[in-house]
């Protein structure tokens, strides 16, 4: 092997391992942003008056695709209740920033949440 080839060969070694750690690192950044959504929001609907037994479950989804909205993040928090099985109200936290919101999917709007 001469040197160019070597050299070049050690550059795309160097080049994939970046990829490789920013694709691991950009993965844990999600799945973090993920989990402060659901912990932020079960916090919210705790603080606002509903009590722990009364709610099923909180998911967290990407609905990025789904959804064009320039002012949300691309993961919602979808609550589930034990008492309502028609109305899931829905969080996210608005574009690039950690304040927590409430959305209204079914008309792409936002709803400000109240201290």
């Amino acid at each position: 092997m001469d040197k160019k080839t070597g050299i070049e060969v050690i550059v795309l070694v160097v080049v994939l391992a970046a990829l490789v750690l920013y694709g691991v690192n950009d993965s844990k950044s999600q799945e973090k942003k993920k989990r402060n959504l659901r912990e932020d929001t079960y916090a919210y609907i705790l603080e606002n008056g509903y009590d722990q037994a009364e709610i099923k479950e909180v998911y967290v989804t990407d609905f990025s695709e789904q959804i064009e909205n320039e002012e949300i993040d691309q993961h919602l928090a979808i609550v589930v209740l034990e008492d309502e099985t028609k109305e899931y109200p829905i969080y996210t936290y608005r574009k690039n920033s950690n304040e927590l919101i409430e959305f209204d999917i079914e008309n792409n709007e936002i709803i400000e949440l109240s201290e």
